[in-house]
Order: C-alpha cells, then sequence, then structure tokens
C-alpha cells in the first residue's frame, strides 16, 4: 500500500472514531456522570419512597430572526439555527430522557424574538420548540412509558418586560392559549412549585400585569399550613454588584442594568421573598451558572440560577438541574431533606467542532509530509529487503534454471561466474577479426602463473538492460508531473472527507428525525 493511503486509513480510522465521540457517545456523558442527588444517604433509591426526580431547563431561545441581525431566509440563518436546534435535541432525547425525570421545569425564554415575531414567524418557532423537546418517539415510545409533564414558565424573550406586555397584549394572550398561565402552582410529591412572572414586578405601579402579580402573591401568602415551597421565576432576585457566585460560574459576573435588568429589584425581591417563604429559588435570563443565599429577616434562602441549555447564547459550558423532591413533606427536620440539587454540564459542542478542525489538519499535513514508500522502522526495512532478495535470488534461479555458465578466474584468482544464455547446440565459430574476439585470462596452476587465451561470447543485451516498465517506473520516481503530485496528495485527502462528511450527514440525519 502506498505510503500517502496508508497514512489516510490511519487518519480516517481516528477520525471517524472521534466522530462517533464527538456525535454519539460524548452526549451520554450527563448519563455517567450526573447522577440524581439524594435526600439522604441512606435512603434506598429504588425503594417505593425514592424521591421524585424534577429536570429543570432554563434559556433554550429558539434562534430566530432576532437573534444576531440575521436576514431572514438566509444560509448563515439556516446553519445556525439548524445547529442550535440540533444541539437541543440531541442533548434532551439522549442526556435528559436518558437520566428519565419524572416532570421537567423550564424556567423561561423558551423563543428569542418572542414578542417581535410576526404570528408565522411566531408559530415557525413553536414547532421547532416542540421538535427539539418532543417526547413521541424514542425513548419515551420504545419504553412504553407516559409523556413527561412539562411546565414552563414565560421569560422576557418570550413576553417582554411589562411596558412591552401592556402595548402587545396579543403575544401575552397568545402565549397563554399555548403554554397555560402566567402565574400558577402545582404540587410535585411534597414539595409546592409557585411560577411568578416576576419581569413586571418593577414595572409602573398602576399597570394592570402588576395589579394581577400582587393580588397572585397576597392569596400565595394568605394561605395557612403550606407545604414547603420552591420560587420559580425567569429573572433572577436582587443581589449587590459583584457579588460571587460560586466556583460554577463560567463567565465574570453581570451587573445591574436600568434599562434592561437582569435582575429583580431589592424591594421586589424581598417582597417575594416575605410572599412565598421557598426552602429554594430556581432563576435563570442569566445564561450562566450562579449561586446566592438571600440572607432577610423571614430567614435564608438559597437560589440557583440555572445555565443556558443552548450553546450558542454566550454560554460554552450548558447546563441543567437535577432536583430530588421527597414524596412526603410534612414532617421534614430541614429544607435539604424536602429538596436535593445537583448542576449538571452538557457536552461543549464547540470543543468538539475544534477537534474535528485539528484531526482534519493533522490528516492533511501527514498526508503532505508522508514519504512516498512509506515510513518504516529500521528493522523493519531490512526485514522487508531480505524478503524481497530471497524472492529475487529464487526468482532468478528460476528464470535462469536452462542458462549456461562458466568459471572464470582473474588476475588476483578470485572466481567469477559468466551467464553464457541459454544453452544452444555448438555452432562452429569462425576464427576472424571481426566475428571472434579474443582475449586474456591470468590462470594460477600451482606457483605458476599461466596467460591463456580464451574468447569472448556475445552478451545477451536483454539480459543486462532494465525493462522498459522498470524505466518509466523509474522516471516517474525522479520526476512527476505536478498534477499526478497534486492527485496523489489530493485523492487520500477527498477519499477520507467523503467517508467523514456522509457519515456526518447521517448522524445529524438519524438525531434529528427518529434518533
Amino acid at each position: 500500500m502506498n505510503g500517502r493511503w496508508r497514512v489516510a486509513a490511519v487518519m480516517g480510522c481516528m477520525w471517524v472514531a472521534s466522530l462517533l465521540y464527538g456525535e454519539v457517545f460524548i452526549y451520554r456523558l450527563p448519563l455517567w456522570t450526573c447522577p440524581w442527588p439524594s435526600l439522604n444517604a441512606n435512603q434506598v433509591q429504588d425503594s417505593p419512597k425514592s424521591p421524585i426526580r424534577v429536570l429543570v431547563i432554563a434559556d433554550p431561545q429558539i434562534t430566530d430572526r432576532t437573534s444576531y441581525g440575521m436576514k431572514p431566509g438566509s444560509l448563515a440563518l439556516w446553519l445556525t439555527q439548524f445547529y442550535s436546534d440540533i444541539y437541543m435535541r440531541r442533548a434532551f432525547r439522549i442526556s435528559v430522557l436518558g437520566l428519565e425525570p419524572e416532570q421537567i421545569v423550564f424556567l423561561g425564554d423558551l423563543f428569542d424574538g418572542g414578542p417581535f415575531l410576526s404570528p408565522k414567524e411566531w408559530q415557525e418557532s413553536l414547532e421547532r420548540f416542540r421538535h427539539i423537546f418532543d417526547q413521541s418517539q424514542g425513548a419515551i415510545k420504545d419504553r412504553g412509558r407516559k409523556e413527561i409533564p412539562m411546565h414552563t414558565l414565560p421569560g422576557n424573550h418570550d413576553l417582554g418586560y411589562e411596558a412591552v406586555q401592556t402595548q402587545i397584549p396579543e403575544v401575552v394572550a397568545h402565549y397563554k392559549q399555548v403554554f397555560g398561565g402566567l402565574d400558577y402552582k402545582i404540587k410535585i410529591g411534597g414539595v409546592e412549585f409557585v411560577f411568578v412572572d416576576a419581569q413586571v414586578l418593577d414595572g409602573e405601579a398602576c399597570s394592570i400585569s402588576l395589579v394581577l402579580r400582587v393580588a397572585y402573591l397576597f392569596n400565595v401568602c394568605a394561605e395557612k399550613n403550606p407545604l414547603p415551597r420552591v420560587l420559580v421565576t425567569h429573572i433572577p432576585l436582587y443581589r449587590p454588584d459583584d457579588t460571587p457566585c460560586g466556583a460554577n460560574r463560567a463567565s465574570p459576573v453581570i451587573n445591574q442594568v436600568i434599562m434592561t435588568p437582569n435582575y429583580l429589584t431589592e424591594s421586589s425581591s424581598t417582597r417575594l421573598l416575605d410572599a412565598i417563604k421557598p426552602v429554594m429559588v430556581l432563576s435563570g435570563h442569566d445564561h450562566d451558572q450562579c449561586y446566592h443565599v438571600h440572607e432577610t429577616t423571614q430567614g435564608s434562602f438559597p437560589e440557583y440560577t440555572v445555565g443556558s441549555f443552548s450553546w450558542q447564547q454566550g454560554n460554552l459550558y450548558p447546563s441543567m438541574m437535577l432536583l430530588s423532591i421527597a414524596r412526603d413533606a410534612q414532617n421534614s427536620p430541614s429544607p435539604e431533606a424536602v429538596v436535593a440539587s445537583h448542576l449538571c454540564f452538557l457536552p461543549v459542542q464547540i470543543a468538539v467542532y475544534i477537534w474535528y478542525g485539528v484531526l482534519l489538519i493533522i490528516t492533511i499535513l501527514a498526508i503532505l509530509l508522508w514519504p512516498a514508500r512509506g515510513l518504516l522502522l529500521n528493522s523493519t526495512q531490512k526485514f522487508i529487503a531480505m524478503l524481497m532478495n530471497i524472492r529475487s535470488s529464487s526468482g532468478l534461479k528460476a528464470k535462469d534454471e536452462d542458462a549456461e555458465w562458466e568459471m572464470v578466474w582473474d588476475a588476483e584468482g578470485g572466481m567469477h561466474l559468466i551467464n553464457k544464455g541459454p544453452k544452444t547446440p555448438a555452432v562452429p565459430i569462425e576464427s576472424s577479426k571481426t566475428s571472434a574476439k579474443r582475449g586474456t585470462v591470468a590462470r594460477r596452476t600451482g606457483h605458476e602463473l599461466h596467460v591463456d587465451t580464451i574468447l569472448k561470447l556475445p552478451v545477451d543485451t536483454n539480459r543486462l538492460s532494465p525493462s522498459p516498465s522498470t524505466i518509466l517506473r523509474s522516471v516517474s520516481r525522479k520526476a512527476h508531473p505536478l498534477s499526478v503530485k497534486i492527485i496523489q496528495i489530493l485523492a487520500p485527502i477527498l477519499s477520507l472527507a467523503g467517508l467523514n462528511i456522509s457519515l456526518y450527514v447521517m448522524l445529524l440525519m438519524i438525531d434529528w428525525t427518529t434518533l
């Protein structure tokens, strides 16, 4: 096998293995490295009273024309949407459904340009959202399980802040028609999840949205003997600027901005905490992970801000959160015995693509720099040379079995074998100056040196001269035309690319359709 084809085959195997690793196996990492948290180390997880498993997803933000200012219908927008959607669909179907949660909670920003999309564009984003988080095929259908309940919360990219909701009420009506209410409560096990559309709390004092939100909080606060509660809000609660977010933070801390709030005001946050008194607060919006404990007169309230589920929202380390909820929390001694959390990171997709590029560069350089005759160790070269000599000797002997050989000694006593050609009947040789050539050879006999005259037989030039094919091979090795060199270099590269691109597209299509 030619050296370049050999290295192409080796690099091809590496590239295919990397492709399978990057496109299939790496998405199963959460299954292996992210176990469900335990409320009690001594509790048996598979017992009838095992905790309820709740998965929390934040900010998928389905990419649309408003995301990066791309022209509608352009190839750049289509590619951005496709690779954003395929990442979340694959992560959801392999990682999320593989973990087998019993409930799924979305922390808002399902869409990106929700308030500013036309009805047709909004419907297209809705269909993409349903396709990404589809449960009708694959893991759920094959296992015969019921569909996992999904609970959603609106974000500022879904409905906008208070001013936008007041100016475009049809957006709110459309969202409520598809996803349900903006503020509501659900009971999961022994815990009550309180969903609040908090982005309107800092709006105009006389706005209808704010009045409705305050009334809702008043009713929640008036309840007697409530269950332990988890506050679910898209906008994080107030924290002082430059507050540390813990070791899981991947980007610099974003401080408050008046025009586009990154978190609620201190008064609104205090109002929420005093009304609900949660054992835990869940929020999104920040696209990055953050942990902060709020200290009030009512107690300490931990807040977990979950990072974006998408890899195209400024966070190279997308994440999700696993919650274990106690089935009966009436007599729980502490909040830790009611809710346990574990932050899980999804695959770093950009690292997968960088690895593909590095392998491609290594492959091209290896093919360009690989010796034409291959690269073997010296011992291997000697071994192959020995085998070739043995084969050549046996071939020469077989070829020249009918040849006639003559032993001749030179002046120094060395013996030489002269091939006189194939055996032919004896032909008289004329003794003339032109037809026969004579010479002298020294021969030793005892201690005396005798000089004999021998007849120089005609030499078969066909046996000594190389064959035309050998000459052509020798010439081609010494002087390749430029086109031949280009073909020799590009052929392995194109073959390798054709194999991997087709495999890559096949894997993408399987994930996008049926998985």
